[in-house]
């Protein structure tokens, strides 16, 4: 229980901050007509003028919490610590602890301020896909070179390592924006992902990443509180691109823990958190190839339109996601837990081969239909 206990007030602070600004920013967004219109595309499945800002409301969570309340908290624990209360003081370790690695956490927050910006013009102006691409590409080598331990080290070639590293960043960016096509659905995934780097990165010693996600948790938590069917307000591509690349980035930096270097099996593991976006990424690309579109336009061909086609609501859909990629995420954690087995980590990709074929079935299925 002692273990769980530090994790609260880190939870806390960026829930409440992006709860408190979440209701201002949307009214802002409305005052400034940045709003999201049914008719603006063929693919928009919500049926009302919705505010976009919530990337925003998430980003305050996640800095004021890191940069003010977390640090006044630590200040005031010592005063009020005990010996019945010990995980007070852990609090205050583990921001310590953040504070020590701020030299190599800090690349990260940078890129992904600047893929937010991008995002943010993108929602107001519109960005075509290849300077979407472009500078998705162009942060994610800037993280790369920034940082090393934000890079994949799965070949003594050091431009493989990049490459696959950039590759990873900039599907994932994409993945996670394209799966915002459902009340809740993107950052509900995105919250859940980083339950998961933030117990692993407890579990290998990464403590400046276990405050990190759970500091995003916290703060997407916050904001779901507003997008959780029926939504009222979105967080647009900002928000989409922006927890795609922190995710991305988490991710790769949990391969690079020693004691699973010598293992590429479980080196590797940390990816398969990002499992469900991925796999969506992957064959909404393929069907939109299959039928002569290009991958980058919006259609309804994703993971979540396909389980609605097959006879689930939109919010059963929506939990069904949240389900899956819980249960996906089991097995990578199990497997690098110090009393776990490394067989764990097989039991993710064979489950996804099973529900690429149940899904592949419901697909013919529901086209034949139509």
């Amino acid at each position: 229980m002692d273990s769980i206990l530090p994790i609260i007030p880190i939870f806390l602070c960026p829930f409440l901050t992006t709860l408190a600004c979440t209701y201002p920013i949307r009214k802002l967004a409305y005052s400034l007509d940045l709003v999201d219109h049914p008719d603006a595309a063929p693919h928009k499945s919500h049926t009302k003028p919705t505010p976009y800002g919530g990337a925003l409301a998430i980003v305050l969570g996640i800095s004021l919490s890191l940069f003010f309340m977390i640090p006044e908290i630590t200040n005031i624990i010592p005063k009020l610590a005990s010996n019945d209360a010990p995980w007070l003081l852990s609090v205050s370790w583990l921001f310590n602890e953040f504070k020590a690695e701020y030299v190599s956490i800090s690349p990260l927050l940078l890129c992904s301020l600047l893929i937010v910006i991008i995002g943010l013009i993108d929602d107001s102006h519109g960005l075509s896909p290849f300077v979407r691409l472009i500078f998705q590409l162009t942060i994610s080598l800037l993280l790369i070179f920034s940082e090393p331990t934000f890079c994949l080290n799965v070949s003594a070639i050091p431009a493989i390592n990049i490459s696959l590293t950039a590759l990873w960043i900039v599907i994932l960016t994409n993945a996670f924006n394209f799966l915002d096509n459902m009340d809740g659905l993107s950052a509900g995934l995105g919250a859940i992902s980083t339950i998961f780097t933030g117990y692993i990165a407890f579990l290998i010693g990464d403590f400046s990443i276990a405050l990190l996600s759970f500091t995003i948790f916290g703060a997407l938590c916050g904001f779901l509180i507003f997008n959780l069917p029926p939504a009222s307000i979105f967080m647009g591509d900002a928000g989409g691109m922006g927890i795609g690349f922190l995710i991305s980035a988490l991710t790769i930096r949990l391969t690079n823990w020693d004691a699973m270097s010598s293992d590429p099996i479980l080196q590797l593991s940390p990816l398969l958190i990002a499992s469900i976006p991925f796999y969506d990424v992957f064959t909404v690309s393929l069907l939109r190839l299959k039928l002569g579109q290009p991958p980058w336009i919006g259609d309804k061909n994703h993971i979540s339109h396909r389980l609605v086609r097959m006879g689930l609501s939109k919010q059963n859909t929506v939990l069904t996601l949240y389900l899956i990629l819980f249960l996906l995420s089991l097995p990578p954690l199990l497997a690098i837990h110090p009393s776990g087995d490394i067989k764990w980590i097989w039991i993710t990709p064979l489950s996804i081969i099973i529900l690429s074929a149940i899904d592949f079935y419901g697909y013919h299925n529901t086209s034949q239909n139509e």
